[in-house]
Formats: C-alpha cells, sequence, structure tokens
C-alpha cells in the first residue's frame, strides 16, 4: 500500500486542553492525502485517553507514538522524523488551529520549488500566521508584520540565519531530501525548526507563502512566541529583562532584546554542532560564515563589529541589532 502524500508530525506533552480543537481542524483540510503521526511525550493529563478516541475514530489518519521518557520537544520531534518515509512531513503543535487550506497552499508552493529545482533539492515551505488569544480573538492578523520579521529578501541567508531563526516550526513544510539531511536534530539545537532552517539556508531553499495558514494560539504557556516590535515595547523588554531566569535547554526562547546570555550560549552551540557534522559538505563561503560567527564570539569590540558587518551578522529591525547580541 503506497503511504500517505504528506505526514504530520505532531508533538504532543500534557495538550489535552487545546488538543481536539487542533484535531478538528486536521480533518477539515482540504488536501486529505495526509496521516497524523502523534507522538506523546509522557503527558500526565488526559492527553493520552483523548488521543486514543481519535485513534479509534480515525484509524486510518491517526498513528499514535509514545516516548519512554520526556526528553524535551526535540527529542520528540526528532524521533517523530524518523516515524515516516512521507515524501512530505509538516511540524505541528498542539495548541493551534489550521486553516482549511493550509496543507494544499504550502504544498502547491512546494511542488511549484520542486518543478523547479528537482525533488532530490532540499526544501523547506513556511507560511505567515495569524496570531489569537486563548479564546481564538484575533490579536494580529499578521505574524510577520506585528513582530516585523520575513520583511527582508535577504533574511534566509546563513548569515541572518545563524543569530536570528525566521521560521515557525508549525508552518513548515519539508520535502523528503531536507527530511534526511537534517535528521537527526541535536538535542542542544535551539530549536527543531532552527536547526531545519540553517540546513534548508546552506544545502536548498527556503520559500514562502506569505498568507497565514494558521491561527497561532498564545496563552499562558507559549505567550513569548510572537512579539510585537516597536521602540516602547522593546524597552518594557529591556527593563524585564533585567531579571534573569535560566530555562530548560528545549525551552529556551529567543529574547526580544538579544540580552539573554543563556540564548546566545545556546545559539552558538548550535553552530558549533552544525558546522562539525556539515564541514566536509559545506561551501567555502558558508564554512568562513560559519567560523566567523564562532570567533566573533570572542572578538573584542571592535573586531567584533568588523566581523558582524563583513560577514552580514545582521538581525530583522534596527533595534534588534543595536544591542550587538549576535
Amino acid at each position: 500500500m503506497e503511504s500517505e502524500k504528506v505526514a504530520i508530525l505532531l508533538a504532543v506533552y500534557n495538550g489535552e486542553r487545546y488538543l481536539s480543537d487542533l484535531l478538528h481542524s486536521l480533518m477539515k483540510q482540504t488536501f486529505t492525502d495526509f496521516k497524523i503521526y502523534i507522538r506523546d511525550n509522557c503527558s500526565t493529563d488526559g492527553t493520552i485517553e483523548l488521543l486514543e478516541e481519535w485513534k479509534e475514530r480515525y484509524p486510518q489518519k491517526v498513528e499514535l507514538l509514545s516516548a519512554e521518557s520526556n526528553k524535551g520537544c526535540i527529542a520528540n520531534f526528532s524521533a517523530l522524523m524518523n516515524s515516516t518515509l512521507a515524501p512530505y512531513v509538516m511540524f505541528c503543535d498542539h495548541d493551534d488551529i489550521w486553516l482549511p487550506n493550509k496543507i494544499a497552499s504550502t504544498l502547491a508552493k512546494m511542488e511549484q520549488v520542486e518543478l523547479a529545482h528537482g525533488q532530490n533539492h532540499p526544501i523547506v515551505v513556511h507560511t505567515d500566521l495569524s496570531v489569537v488569544d486563548e479564546e481564538l480573538n484575533l490579536i494580529a492578523p499578521s505574524m510577520w508584520k506585528a513582530t516585523r520579521l520575513n520583511t527582508s529578501p535577504n533574511c534566509y541567508a546563513f548569515s541572518r540565519l545563524l543569530v536570528q531563526n525566521q521560521l515557525t516550526g508549525c508552518t513548515m513544510m519539508l520535502n523528503r531530501s531536507l527530511v534526511d539531511l537534517a535528521k537527526p536534530i541535536p538535542l542542544q539545537s535551539v530549536m527543531h525548526d532552527w536547526w531545519v532552517a540553517l540546513v534548508a539556508s546552506c544545502f536548498g531553499t527556503i520559500a514562502t507563502v506569505r498568507q497565514p495558514t494558521i491561527l497561532y494560539r498564545q496563552h499562558e504557556t507559549n505567550e513569548s512566541g510572537a512579539k510585537p516590535y516597536s521602540f516602547l515595547s522593546y524597552l518594557r523588554r529591556l527593563r524585564r529583562s533585567r531579571i534573569k531566569v535560566k530555562m530548560p535547554a528545549d525551552a529556551v526562547q529567543a529574547s526580544p532584546t538579544g540580552l539573554d546570555r543563556v540564548f546566545v550560549e545556546r545559539k552558538v552551540e548550535q553552530a558549533e554542532l552544525f558546522l562539525n557534522r556539515y564541514q566536509h559538505q559545506l561551501s567555502i563561503k558558508d564554512m568562513k560564515t560559519a567560523v566567523a560567527y564562532l570567533k566573533m564570539q570572542k572578538a573584542p569590540f571592535l573586531r567584533a563589529i568588523t566581523l558582524i558587518l563583513r560577514h552580514r551578522f545582521y538581525k530583522t529591525g534596527f533595534l534588534r541589532n543595536f544591542i550587538l547580541n549576535h
């Protein structure tokens, strides 16, 4: 029997509250040749029982996997990437809502890029998001506009992605070539989507669908996901950043002010891991870029500025670059 065309990789941990909303939205997709691979990360609420109900209702659409121990969401997604041989995979979070044409519009873009470059060319397609609150009330119709991300035509350059991720995992579709090249995702990477973005930047293509395909739910456990970008919000975060909280390895999120030293250290470690794994496959230019990024971390101030300018280690927006914490 031929496998599904699209595999949806859903990493779950204590998702009982929002999970049914998500799964209903998946079952309403206009594109139907998909299967959902769900891996529970040792939930302690009613997630497992809920998933078993959905498996019973949709046995051909839902595949349940479980983890022996909770090693974080990066390990969960990395394991899910090994669960299917589908030609296309999509990452999925348990608390969002997929708009009906999410798979169809993303796949259409993917096939357009593959037509130009071939199926053996690593490709990731990602989309904009609409930000909503806990009750799905609209906060921002476009996360890209609200956060001032994905506004530069050069934001997917390797040098730019080393310092700032521009791709949101729950909007991404990867082709098989990229899946095989990117896995396994190191547990020490900042996040699974950032690692995939780096791989695609060096060895393939990053393509966009500029329309939102998802309702990106903000609540108490993920409110750092979509931060507005303005001078006033910058000042507020600068003040709050004086109180430092060390976060678990897979929970470290991008600090809006760039002052979180733990986060910067994780970016550096991610760059080192990337260089070690792909050093024999990188172009000379990308090799020099990665080495320069690592040298910049220990360089004196003026030397660091020189490396930032020479290799274009830029973030999107003046305020994000102002702190010079790259």
